[in-house]
């Protein structure tokens, strides 16, 4: 697990952006490079699944994030047992807290090409309001 302040704080920081970026499963434990400058560039990441985890699920459990899918992806996805059960929401089915819960406890699920690993971070309207510090103060409560 995280323990160093700086990685952390990076940590909470950028899985904040994932969600606001709706960004799918499959790449949040990745990382991602901000370019600065002309030649510089700041590393953000990659992170174990778990380290992920300890941020997320606290979100979720507080109802500011769920997790969303396209009702109809661009391309052909492995099914997964929670879309039947998923509520339909326009052009996105939205995942059961159940649903949520276990697949975030799940990172063997977050596979490139199925329809687990596409399914996306997404705010809910509980969590709009909530500033940055709203946001680590909950992740660092869990921690």
């Amino acid at each position: 697990m995280t323990t160093e302040p700086s990685r952390w704080l990076d940590l909470v920081s950028e899985m904040q952006a994932a969600v606001w970026e709706e960004a799918p499963l499959h790449e949040i434990t990745h990382g991602v490079v901000d370019l600065w400058g002309t030649n510089g560039q700041i590393v953000h990441g990659p992170w174990s699944a778990a380290e992920c985890q300890s941020v997320l699920l606290p979100w979720l459990a507080a109802g500011w994030v769920d997790l969303i899918a396209d009702v109809e992806p661009p391309w052909p996805l492995a099914p997964s047992d929670w879309q039947p059960r998923a509520k339909r929401d326009r052009t996105f089915l939205i995942l059961s807290a159940t649903d949520a819960t276990e697949l975030l406890n799940d990172p063997s699920r977050w596979v490139l090409g199925t329809a687990d690993g596409h399914v996306m971070l997404c705010r809910t309207e509980e969590s709009q309001e909530r500033g940055f510090s709203d946001w680590l103060d909950l992740a660092r409560q869990a921690k």
